[in-house]
């Protein structure tokens, strides 16, 4: 994967607006939409990303009250990058 993103064809302009729409009437929650927009768009502004430390995903980990291998699942990676 290079990066850059195509523009998104007619059809998907019309999901988005519809996504954007839903969003603004509170059908969909701004996470959900984030999410449409992130794996369609990509993100606009990387320098706002940060990156997350060990200690960060074991904090998310615990406090989704997870296990290595459930959260490795979830994520569709091996626990060896969990842990």
């Amino acid at each position: 994967m290079t990066g850059k993103h195509k523009k998104p064809s007619r059809l998907m302009q019309a999901v988005l607006e519809t996504a954007k729409d839903m969003q603004q009437a509170g059908i969909l929650t701004d996470e959900a939409y984030g999410k449409i927009t992130m794996r369609h768009l990509g993100v606009k502004d990387k320098s706002k990303l940060e990156q997350l430390t060990g200690e960060d995903i074991c904090a998310i980990r615990e406090q989704a009250n997870m296990s290595q291998v459930v959260f490795a699942h979830y994520l569709n990676v091996t626990v060896g990058y969990v842990s």
